[in-house]
């Protein structure tokens, strides 16, 4: 039998959220749906919980597996999805009540590959409300050229983050060959991978104003305890740069600088703001193995990036910071200007 969407969520010890991200699913206006939960190797009470809902609910799938990591769990999920479109959720979030009505009546009115909608933060202690409004109004656009459209993305931060993947939908056809990369075990750069991919395959998208998601960050949170700096770092940038050898376009230009920028940030620049000098030793490390295999090319940054990242990998570590200091207080003026610009061409209608 034929089923609409799949909601994918991969559960390790969800704790006391993972009772309320069920039942935003099982509240859903749209019916058409499985929620297959993997859960990977939980040790907690999660396994009880998601066996309740089954016992309610025959959309909800049971996938449990020995612990891999949340790419593997993921995975596992993709591979068993009979849904036409496929969507994801964390296990300590929410899905809005129409989330699936949103995403569904979305994809098909416009035929599209990929629907990308807005989500919100919420606290750690945010109940369910009992019902919410039928969506009436949200702001719409359709993208036929995908680079453009990533392009608007990026240049509107009320968008948030294109690598997201809990605020979109995608045709499970689109997904066919696409996977999270199962060495990234605890989070962290899993997601950025795996939307470049899907970016690079998508012919069009959607993005709506209507927001999808609640995102919790709590201390169960996937990402929350993930540490970028240690673990992460080696397998993203190689796996990215390998994307952008093989197809060096604009686009996969675009994500490779991203993750450049994201490793700079986490292997030098907060170490130094810091000034811990464990985090500083094993920065260095890590980053002078990936320029020395060549997979951090320090030429993709800027030159002050690139004098910056030379001055901390000779050990100048004083000069270094006083440079990363300079720095911050540049692009601090520079992102300002841009705002107020923005803003001052929005109020005059410019």
């Amino acid at each position: 039998m034929s089923i609409e969407i799949s909601i994918i969520i991969p559960i390790y010890n969800a704790g006391e959220y993972l009772r309320a991200a069920l039942e935003s699913v099982a509240r859903q206006s749209f019916g058409d749906w499985e929620c297959i939960c993997v859960n990977d190797g939980s040790t907690d009470g999660s396994l009880d919980v998601i066996r309740e809902f089954i016992e309610r609910d025959s959309r909800f799938v049971l996938l449990d597996k020995p612990n891999g990591g949340v790419s593997e769990a993921r995975n596992a999920g993709l591979d068993i999805a009979r849904g036409r479109y496929i969507t994801f959720l964390d296990h300590d979030d929410l899905l809005a009540e129409h989330s699936l009505e949103v995403y569904v009546g979305l994809i098909e009115q416009y035929g599209t590959d990929m629907v990308r909608t807005a989500y919100r933060q919420i606290e750690t202690d945010y109940a369910l409300p009992e019902t919410s409004e039928r969506p009436q109004y949200y702001d719409i656009q359709y993208y036929g050229n995908v680079l453009g459209g990533l392009n608007a993305v990026i240049a509107q931060p009320a968008i948030q983050k294109w690598y997201y993947i809990w605020n979109c939908c995608v045709r499970r056809e689109t997904l066919m060959g696409i996977r999270f990369d199962n060495r990234l075990r605890r989070g962290g750069g899993e997601d950025l991978l795996f939307m470049a991919l899907v970016w690079g395959a998508i012919r069009n998208f959607v993005q709506s104003s209507y927001v999808t998601t609640l995102h919790r960050t709590n201390p169960t949170s996937i990402t929350s305890t993930y540490n970028l700096f240690r673990e992460g770092t080696n397998v993203s940038i190689p796996a990215i740069k390998a994307i952008y050898d093989a197809d060096p376009s604009p686009m996969n230009r675009y994500f490779y600088r991203y993750m450049l920028l994201g490793c700079y940030h986490e292997t030098m620049r907060v170490p130094l703001r810091r000034m811990n000098r464990r985090q500083i030793r094993e920065g260095r490390k890590i980053l002078a193995q990936l320029v020395k295999e060549g997979t951090f090319d320090v030429t993709q940054l800027e030159k002050i990036r690139q004098i910056e990242i030379q001055l901390f990998l000779k050990g100048w570590i004083v000069a270094s910071y006083l440079l990363s200091l300079v720095m911050w207080g540049v692009y601090t003026v520079a992102g300002l200007a841009y705002r107020f610009g923005l803003r001052k061409r929005k109020i005059s209608g410019q």
